[in-house]
């Protein structure tokens, strides 16, 4: 099925119900983006129709995010409870392969804390955000190569909740999700 981009950037609203649907452990709300961190601030410099929010989990934990980053880019950061980094991330449309589609520009986390979970987490987080934001699954992009990447998609595979599929260039994962 051959899926097109959805709503673009500068028309993008929360949906709480949406991202519950895709990701029931954290809860979503809209804040103002003058409580984000400088890093998350710089993304959207003077950028108007911006949407910054919250994502709040039950260990007391969150992630911060802002739309409206340069490219049509949605960047998030992610908290640990006592408001220490933990980790990174962007959505934003694919340039490459599957035209304008939500794919994963990147997703960092913090060296002291790999092999915990963080990045899957980021990830299932990321294609809630995909759902509610484009109405469409979040898609590997063509970093899902590196070992790290390729590790959790294929976990996230194995768990039903991602599927290889052939893209138009390269071979790609997709959330079921």
């Amino acid at each position: 099925m051959l899926e097109t981009p959805g709503p673009t950037i500068d028309e993008l609203s929360l949906n709480p119900e949406v991202f519950a649907a895709h990701f029931p452990s954290g809860t979503i709300t809209e804040i103002s983006p003058e409580v984000l961190p400088d890093s998350l601030i710089q993304t959207i410099k003077h950028k108007k129709g911006s949407v910054a929010f919250a994502i709040s989990y039950a260990d007391g934990s969150k992630t911060l995010g802002v739309t409206g980053g340069f490219g049509g880019k949605i960047h998030i950061e992610d908290f640990d409870k006592n408001d220490r980094p933990t980790g990174n991330g962007n959505i934003q449309p694919d340039h490459i392969d599957e035209i304008g589609l939500p794919i994963i520009g990147f997703s960092s986390t913090a060296k002291k804390l790999r092999r915990k979970g963080l990045g899957r987490q980021r990830l299932l987080v990321m294609n809630a955000l995909s759902h509610m934001f484009f109405g469409m699954p979040l898609r590997s992009s063509s970093y899902q190569e590196l070992p790290p990447h390729l590790a959790i998609w294929e976990r996230l595979e194995r768990e039903g909740k991602a599927e290889k599929y052939p893209g138009l260039k390269m071979t790609r994962y997709r959330f079921t999700i």
